[in-house]
C-alpha cells in the first residue's frame, strides 16, 4: 500500500494493488513527514479523488484552493493543476477513462467534463446548489449529481447535458452510488 500524504489535517489518500484490481482508500490518516516535507502543504483542502484505472495518476479535488490536482501515483508529485470556476466538491472519470467529471459548489453549481489528456474542458453545464458526489451510470450515458441545498439528484444526460429528471430526497444529498446493474 503506498500513502499519499494530502494535508496536515489527516486527510489523505492510500493507494495500492490488490489481487483484483487497484483498491483507493480515502479518509483519515497519520500526516507522518508531512511537516518535514511540506508535501502536505500542496493540497488544500482535499474534498474528493480518483485514481486512473491504470493507477498512474491520481485526480484531487482541492476545495480551498478551487483546483484540480494531478498527482503522479509513482513518485507522489503534483504534474499539474487545473483552475476551476468555483470550489470542487466531487470527481469521477467516464468508465472508458476518457473524461474526468468535476462537480462545484454554487448555488447554480458548474459541472465541468475535462479531458485529461489536454486538460481541455470539453463541455460545462449546471446542476442544483452546491452539486457533489457525482456517479456514473454503468453505461456511461447518465450522470447523478446530489445537489445538497436544493434536497435533490439531478439526473444529467452526458451526450447533452440536459437534467433529464430531478429526484426529490429527504434532506441534504451528500453521497450517492450505484449498483453495478445501474
Amino acid at each position: 500500500m503506498q500513502t499519499v500524504v494530502l494535508d496536515r489535517c489527516g486527510s489523505g489518500a492510500g493507494i495500492g494493488p490488490r489481487r483484483f484490481g487497484m483498491v483507493v482508500w480515502f479518509g483519515l490518516i497519520a500526516c507522518v513527514g508531512a511537516s518535514e516535507t511540506g508535501f502536505g502543504s500542496d493540497f488544500q483542502g482535499p474534498t474528493a479523488l480518483v485514481v486512473t484505472k491504470n493507477g498512474r495518476w491520481l485526480y484531487v479535488a482541492c476545495h480551498d484552493a478551487r483546483q484540480v490536482a494531478v498527482v503522479s501515483v509513482s513518485d507522489g508529485r503534483i504534474v499539474r493543476r487545473w483552475d476551476m470556476p468555483a470550489p470542487p466538491t466531487g470527481l469521477v472519470l467516464t468508465p472508458d477513462g476518457a473524461r474526468l467529471i468535476v462537480t462545484c459548489a454554487a448555488p447554480e453549481s458548474p459541472v465541468l467534463i475535462i479531458d485529461p489528456s489536454t486538460a481541455e474542458r470539453v463541455a460545462t453545464f449546471q446542476a442544483g446548489h452546491t452539486a457533489t458526489s457525482p456517479v456514473m451510470s454503468p453505461d456511461g450515458r447518465f450522470l447523478l449529481v446530489c445537489n445538497r441545498f436544493d434536497n435533490d439528484v439531478s439526473v444529467i444526460e452526458l451526450a447533452t447535458g440536459r437534467t433529464v429528471r430531478r429526484i426529490a430526497v429527504e434532506r441534504e444529498p451528500v453521497a450517492a452510488d450505484l449498483t453495478p446493474d445501474g
